[in-house]
């Protein structure tokens, strides 16, 4: 089986280089699509920087955007994305363990199941694994922060699929600690609380 990894940027320019490594590196991914939106400093000039490139390496960069729509952003990256099987990554998380995970996709039976990280609380939400030719997306009406990851795992159980959990999720990845502040900062301050709000509302909307 091969995968495709994906994820998505804006302004984080010190986490990039590290996260990529370590999913480059993962030998069932032939495919790494990462999502550039409208960095301040672009990825290609970090890579530039850092005299890194691979093969793998698809960088789709999306310019003059104020404002950060996390789920146009990935949706992108998986429909570029060339394999089926797509791993979905937040940009601060560092893939420690490859032969585990590997261990772990190879036991799901994407045609019924899909993978995701919540079973370490919040701090791994970021992470899931899923047949993409379900035809699911996020849903591009979030503005703001919050709430497209669960959003996404609900539609896929709304569907049929069997939600699959790893339980020792820190055994495979090192999710790079941040505070709420960096959590929130490609968001206008004055926007957060209310569009956390209004997300809420869409989540719920999705349940029903």
């Amino acid at each position: 089986m091969k995968v495709s990894v994906v994820c998505a940027v804006m302004n984080r320019p010190y986490r990039v280089i590290p996260c990529l490594r370590s999913w480059i590196d993962l030998k069932i991914a032939d495919d790494v699509v990462v999502t550039d939106w409208s960095s301040k400093k672009q990825v290609s000039d970090i890579m530039a920087e850092e005299e890194f490139n691979h093969s793998k390496l698809n960088v789709i960069r999306i310019d003059d955007q104020e404002k950060f729509n996390f789920g146009r952003a990935y949706n992108i990256a998986i429909d570029e994305c060339r394999n089926d099987i797509v791993v979905k990554v937040d940009i601060d998380y560092i893939l420690t363990n490859q032969a585990k995970l590997t261990e772990v996709i190879n036991d799901i039976n994407f045609d019924k199941q899909f993978l995701h990280g919540g079973g370490a609380g919040a701090h791994y939400l970021g992470f899931s694994c899923f047949d993409k030719t379900h035809g699911e997306r996020y849903n591009e009406n979030f503005n703001g922060y919050g709430y497209e990851d669960g959003d996404l795992y609900k539609r896929f159980q709304n569907i049929g699929l069997e939600k699959m959990i790893i339980p020792d999720i820190r055994e495979i990845f090192y999710h790079i600690p941040h505070d709420n502040r960096l959590r929130v900062q490609n968001f206008d301050v004055k926007d957060i609380a209310e569009s956390t709000k209004i997300n809420m509302q869409i989540a719920d909307t999705n349940d029903e």
